[in-house]
């Protein structure tokens, strides 16, 4: 999967990083994909409109499901990601997906 990133683009090799996709996602991504409108070109759509605010709609879903949300929810599920990953892969190569320097 490529991922842009308009805030380290003006680095030279900045403006994109390949992050694989790991095993945990293929079934949910299978899923979406069987779903998805034939000949569609991406499967989670509602994710792309940028009139849509996606830390809403996570406090929904969290609340929804009787959790009470926690701080920086972006943030703290990217470092939690982060950590695991480093338990199964070199640290750098970690880094590099998760777009640390």
């Amino acid at each position: 999967m490529v991922v842009t990133s308009p805030k380290t683009e003006h680095y030279a090799g900045g403006e994109s990083r390949v992050v694989p996709l790991f095993p945990e996602l293929r079934p949910h991504l299978e899923e979406a994909f069987e779903r998805a409108t034939p000949g569609a070109e991406f499967v989670l759509t509602k994710c792309r409109d940028i009139d849509k605010n996606l830390r809403t709609h996570l406090l929904r879903i969290i609340r929804k499901v009787g959790l009470s949300p926690w701080p920086k929810l972006f943030q703290n599920l990217r470092s939690t990601r982060e950590t695991e990953l480093a338990e199964d892969f070199p640290l750098h190569v970690v880094c590099a997906w998760i777009g640390n320097s």
